[in-house]
């Protein structure tokens, strides 16, 4: 276990968030006031082609008003001991068990290609769980494709925070609990899924460029299993929309980065918000 590089700690720590997830680019960020507050809400890509920088001003503006700076999780503040050994409790297996023995004979193969296309040693993924070698299997086509998991939205502001005050939304642990609590079925099929879509790497941030809700919604919803990403996202929001809504209720302004399979749709964060009875401004900047 020990033989995982920090890279790749970063790289499943940051894809979680993927739902995996133009010509003239145009940039979302939504603006949430009270009486007391101000919450700006930027849905994030969090592996990102380095092109898309420098972002639109305004945004930065933002970022740079606010006292606050929220993520889902402070991945560039994370302990690698700690993270590894989370790993090793949910993601790994033990006893001598391995991937082989909870795999189809297909998935098996298709992951010995995705191996030999990417030199990937395969041994490396024996004792690895379904669900963390799926999330390994959509970074590395992502960076294999140019998306950088240092050029992510949120990592961006994570860098840029000097002194603010940086809060986390949920823990590093809480989320790879959640992604261990998938059957041994939802495993396998979000492997297989994940080995299939390997090969089509940018349309999430396409959609995301071109700040096309539509097109991103349309992404999010032909994820499979249904019923894993149910809980890796929608169920997840009501939470996060709680934490969001406790900015309001201060006097502080807030600056909220979370994955954009969380704001977006009926069961999102911004319409959730407004549901509240929170003033909700989706604004378009031409990036």
């Amino acid at each position: 276990m020990r033989r995982l590089s920090r890279q790749l700690v970063l790289v499943l720590l940051i894809a979680f968030a993927l739902p995996c997830f133009a010509a003239h680019r145009k940039f979302l960020m939504w603006k949430v006031t009270s009486p007391t507050a101000t919450v700006y809400l930027v849905g994030s890509i969090h592996l990102a082609d380095p092109s898309i920088y420098p972002l639109p001003s305004m945004v930065e503006k933002a970022f740079a008003d606010s006292q606050v700076l929220a993520v889902e999780a402070d991945v560039s503040n994370f302990n690698l001991d700690e993270a590894v050994g989370l790993l090793g409790e949910y993601g790994m297996y033990t006893d001598g068990d391995s991937l082989s023995n909870h795999v189809s004979r297909e998935t098996n193969a298709d992951l010995d290609a995705f191996c030999t296309k990417h030199q990937l040693p395969r041994e490396m993924l024996d004792t690895m769980k379904p669900w963390m070698v799926a999330l390994t299997v959509e970074a590395m086509a992502a960076q294999s494709s140019g998306f950088d998991p240092s050029a992510g939205i949120d990592m961006h502001f994570l860098n840029s925070a000097n002194g603010k005050r940086v809060d986390q939304l949920e823990s590093v642990e809480f989320q790879f609990k959640l992604l261990a609590s998938a059957s041994d079925s939802e495993q396998s099929q979000f492997l297989a899924s994940a080995l299939k879509e390997s090969g089509q790497i940018g349309d999430t941030e396409r959609a995301y460029e071109n700040g096309d809700i539509n097109a991103l919604s349309s992404e999010i919803s032909r994820q499979e299993p249904r019923s894993y990403y149910q809980r890796l996202l929608d169920d997840r929001n009501p939470a996060m929309t709680d934490k969001v809504a406790a900015y309001l209720g201060g006097h502080e302004t807030a600056f909220v980065v979370v994955g954009i399979a969380h704001v977006i749709g009926d069961h999102g964060i911004a319409k959730s918000l407004e549901r509240k009875g929170y003033k909700v401004e989706q604004n378009t900047y031409d990036w």
